[in-house]
């Protein structure tokens, strides 16, 4: 079981979500203030934190700031606050919300998070997923909290939230265009709004960079749909979206990130990943303004796509241009 650091104010101890994490095996070390947990942060090797206190962004920046001073390395493991959300996170922390405080709805975060702190403690080595996962409870965790994870990975990667939910929303229009059907658009939707979740495994400043990425970066970021389908696989336990995930940066020629050709890449990851690109390229970088309708098109062009590419002409031009998103 794991060990969870808790910032909580007084009397937290008797909190029925506390004695259900207790029951469960969970070891809880509880701090009343940001000075105490900083002083035993180096002891605690903790897993999890969880905050109990209102404002807990704020709390962050605070516990940060100590163990800067104290020259004690901070790791960036994910924090869980019991509370409706309120804050999204800014900085070197995965932040989350419970949404209540009911004992079953923080275990079942609480699981999701250390799954998540799991994979994510040596990205070179993620942890080989079981073939029987738990289902119910932790998944619908999983799906509650990816709105949370996924507005941290924009945060950090253009500060302009809204990616994953425009490319769901292309890629379902796409797939209906395509004819598929009710089973397979709703793995489209799910699918494309956890495609970028494996970006979850990056230095915060990596997605920053105005300037060319070097080898070794680039190689980091090709990784983050591998990486994001063993995420997605721990967290929800559904392998099909996992391996959509997977291949969203796949090309029928093989030019993508794991070389697959033709067939070998699933139609619904074809969708998601032309969708992916209209939307990267159409939306403002760090590296170049967003492009017009006429010049995206015109760049995707060059690439290797089939009947997605017609459909997305179709749609472009069905929608007079509302599918540009400059800032």
């Amino acid at each position: 079981m794991a060990r969870l650091a808790v910032l909580a104010v007084r009397g937290a101890q008797r909190c029925p979500w506390r004695r259900s994490l207790e029951a469960a095996g969970h070891r809880l070390h509880e701090a009343q203030s940001v000075e105490a947990l900083a002083r035993e942060w180096p002891a605690l090797a903790c897993e999890l934190l969880l905050i109990d206190q209102p404002r807990p962004l704020l709390a962050l920046h605070r516990l940060q700031r100590r163990l800067a001073a104290e020259a004690v390395r901070w790791s960036r493991l994910p924090v869980l606050h019991i509370g409706p959300p309120s804050e999204i996170c800014e900085g070197d922390f995965l932040l989350c919300h419970s949404g209540s405080s009911e004992p079953s709805t923080v275990s079942a975060a609480t699981e999701v998070l250390l799954r998540l702190a799991a994979c994510l403690k040596d990205p070179s080595r993620l942890p080989t997923v079981p073939d029987e996962i738990e289902a119910g409870a932790i998944e619908h965790a999983a799906r509650r909290l990816r709105h949370q994870l996924l507005a941290t990975v924009e945060q950090r990667d253009t500060g302009v939230p809204g990616h994953a939910r425009r490319v769901e929303a292309l890629a379902v229009a796409l797939a209906r265009r395509l004819g598929f059907d009710s089973q397979s658009l709703a793995c489209v939707a799910e699918a494309a709004l956890w495609h970028d979740i494996g970006k979850l495994a990056f230095a915060p400043g990596l997605l920053a960079q105005a300037r060319s990425l070097t080898d070794e970066e680039r190689r980091c970021v090709q990784d983050h749909a591998h990486w994001g389908k063993t995420l997605v696989a721990s967290l929800t336990g559904d392998r099909r979206i996992a391996v959509l995930v997977a291949q969203h940066h796949e090309r029928r020629d093989g030019s993508g990130y794991l070389g697959l050709k033709g067939e070998q890449i699933q139609p619904e990851a074809r969708v998601i990943g032309i969708a992916e690109v209209w939307d990267a390229l159409t939306s403002a970088q760090l590296y170049r303004p967003a492009l017009d309708a006429k010049r995206a098109l015109e760049v995707i062009h060059l690439e290797a796509w089939g009947e997605e590419l017609a459909v997305l002409e179709e749609e472009v031009a069905g929608r007079a241009g509302k599918l540009t998103h400059r800032r």
